[in-house]
Order: C-alpha cells, then sequence, then structure tokens
C-alpha cells in the first residue's frame, strides 16, 4: 500500500473511534414548546393584517372577473368579425348574381 492509502485509512479509522465515544448533546425539554408558541405567534400576526384578511381576497375577485370580462368580449368580437365578413360576402354574392343579369340581358 502506499504511504497516502495509509494515512487515509488511518483517519478514517480516528474518524470511526471518535464516533464511539459520541454522547447525545442534553437540551432543554421545553425548547420544542416554545418553538411552537412562536410559529404559532408569527402565523395569528400575519393573519391579522389588512392585506391577508381583506385586500387579498378582493384582489382575487377582481382579477377572476377581469378574465371572465377579458374572455367574452374576446368571443363576442370575433363572432361579430365572422358575422360580419359572411354578411359582407353573401351581398356581394347577391350583388354579383344582380349584375351579371344586367349585363347579359340585350333588350336596353
Amino acid at each position: 500500500m502506499s504511504r497516502n492509502q495509509n494515512d487515509l485509512n488511518k483517519k478514517v479509522a480516528e474518524t470511526l473511534n471518535s464516533l464511539d465515544n459520541w454522547e447525545r448533546p442534553n437540551s432543554n425539554p421545553y425548547f420544542f414548546t416554545k418553538l411552537n408558541e412562536r410559529i404559532q405567534a408569527d402565523k395569528e400576526e400575519k393573519q391579522s393584517g389588512f392585506f391577508s384578511t381583506w385586500l387579498q381576497p378582493a384582489l382575487f375577485t377582481l382579477l377572476v372577473f377581469f378574465n371572465v370580462y377579458t374572455v367574452y368580449n374576446f368571443t363576442y368580437e370575433q363572432n361579430t368579425e365572422e358575422t360580419e365578413i359572411s354578411a359582407y360576402i353573401d351581398l356581394f354574392q347577391s350583388e354579383s348574381e344582380t349584375n351579371s343579369e344586367d349585363y347579359l340581358s340585350f333588350d336596353q
């Protein structure tokens, strides 16, 4: 084995041996309770604001109505344009049929 390999094996053995003597650190028994209280206090503080109670739902509702209005107007305008185009085509066809008869008659 090379020298680097021996050094690496020695360090790994030292690390594993140090874990044998490891003890769990002691913590405050009420730490989790205090942490939960802080989290709840932060949630209540955030929920009691004007934005979250009134403004946010109002803006969401306004956005939904605006989207519905836009989609309705877009489809209505498209249908209106198609109706106008088909009306112009029908008018052109009827005029071309009557005009062709006028031009073909020799009784004038």
